[in-house]
């Protein structure tokens, strides 16, 4: 399966979504633990389908089973599982088996196909060249909208404490936010001027512990 060949369609990953490690399926689940959508690479399940894989189509949120896709991060991930999985689960090179594919002696469980898919997104985020590619290619990846610094200004002109709180080094945060609220234009505030406090690298979510 080569990278060229996947052309993601933004239309497909929702956020919140459930990864069910055992039996490699993205479900949407209600509040209560009840099944809504179950979906396997690109096949969406029958009722008949999730009925036997969950009984009563009710999953318990168990850490160990289940990975919730929460963030905006997960939706390039929720994508990737969708592919691989769905590569490896139609491909005549691979028997399908409730829990993984099967080629000959070599067996491959959902759980180690997410397992790769989550090591190697830690990688990118945190030892590979993501921020800097993103800094180097800052109109393809990052939407600037020209409101946005108005926004921030009414927001305190109306009394209100305006803080930028994240993740990233400061070196990013500088590129990114320069980018969004910087406009060059002679006697521009520059963008630190648009909040009260700023912390960087932030160790989220410890920091609110």
């Amino acid at each position: 399966m080569r990278s060229e060949n996947l052309n993601m369609t933004l239309l497909f990953p929702i956020r919140g979504l459930w990864f069910d490690k055992i039996y490699g399926n993205l479900l949407k689940v209600d509040g209560f633990g009840n099944i809504l959508v179950c979906i396997h690479g690109f096949q969406f399940l029958k009722a008949s389908d999730i009925q036997e894989l969950y009984p009563n189509k009710f999953i318990l949120l168990d850490e160990n089973r289940i990975y919730v896709m929460n963030t905006l991060f997960n939706l390039p991930e929720i994508y990737m599982l969708a592919c691989l999985i769905d590569f490896f689960s139609s491909s005549p090179n691979y028997i399908k088996v409730s829990e993984g594919v099967k080629s000959g002696d070599l067996f491959m469980s959902f759980r180690s196909i997410f397992q790769d898919i989550r090591s190697a997104v830690d990688y990118v985020h945190i030892q590979g060249g993501l921020k800097q590619r993103t800094l180097e290619h800052m109109s393809e990846y990052v939407h600037k909208d020209e409101r946005l610094s108005l926004l921030l200004n009414r927001i305190r002109e109306s009394g209100a404490k305006v803080f930028l709180l994240t993740n990233s080094e400061y070196w990013y945060t500088e590129g990114i936010m320069s980018y969004l609220l910087d406009s060059g234009t002679k006697g521009q505030k520059h963008w630190r001027s648009h909040f009260d406090y700023i912390v960087v690298r932030c160790f989220q979510a410890q920091f609110f512990q």
